[in-house]
């Protein structure tokens, strides 16, 4: 239920400002408000949601600086656990399974696409057996859903991504550390670029993000 409402968040269907309670979000998905009020509280905790005075919750508006915060612990977190596997026994099959599976969804549509293109990004930080890297990866990329799936709208984004991942991917496979890092660095840092310069730019004119 959370990963319905991070895509209805994504694909601008929930826009910021837009209220949930735990009646309407069981309502809306036939659950009960028990599963509700979880997803409602782990979307909150990752800031995609905020609570209001009404004791609901409205969808978080977006920023620059939010965006710039979150690239830079995504960057962090992916560095350390590339540097992780330095020297590791890992499955690498892994990788290359998530890697095709991106590649897979590429035309088959925005949210499916970026569901694959997480995928692969966990794989790299799950392989590295620290499973509070990945709590904590799992809270980062909730709360940077927003921003990513607004890069992948871009013209051309999925192809110029999935490019990037078979780099990354190529780099671990031969067990170039230092590549790996400097790529998944560039990777993050050119969706970066675009997000927040769009974000920039809604800013200057008033725009309500």
């Amino acid at each position: 239920m959370a990963s319905e409402i991070i895509r209805l968040v994504s694909i601008g269907e929930l826009a910021p400002g837009s209220t949930l309670t735990e009646k309407g979000a069981a309502e809306m998905f036939g659950v009960s408000r028990t599963p509700a009020r979880e997803a409602l509280l782990k979307l909150s905790d990752s800031g995609i949601l905020v609570t209001g005075t009404f004791k609901g919750f409205r969808v978080a508006n977006t920023s620059s600086r939010d965006a710039n915060w979150l690239y830079d612990c995504i960057v962090g977190i992916e560095r350390q656990a590339v540097h992780s596997l330095a020297g590791k026994d890992y499955d690498k099959a892994q990788l290359r399974t998530a890697f095709r599976r991106s590649q897979e969804r590429i035309d088959v549509g925005l949210f499916e696409y970026w569901l694959a293109d997480r995928e692969f990004h966990e794989t790299i930080v799950s392989l590295t057996g620290n499973p509070h890297l990945v709590v904590i990866s799992d809270y980062v990329r909730n709360a940077l859903s927003r921003y990513i799936t607004m890069y992948l709208t871009h013209d051309l984004a999925p192809e110029t991504s999935s490019t990037e991942h078979e780099e990354i991917l190529n780099a671990l496979l031969s067990d170039d550390i230092d590549d790996a890092s400097r790529l998944i660095t560039a990777h993050w840092n050119s969706a970066r670029k675009q997000v927040t310069g769009w974000l920039r730019d809604d800013e200057k004119e008033g725009k309500d993000v």
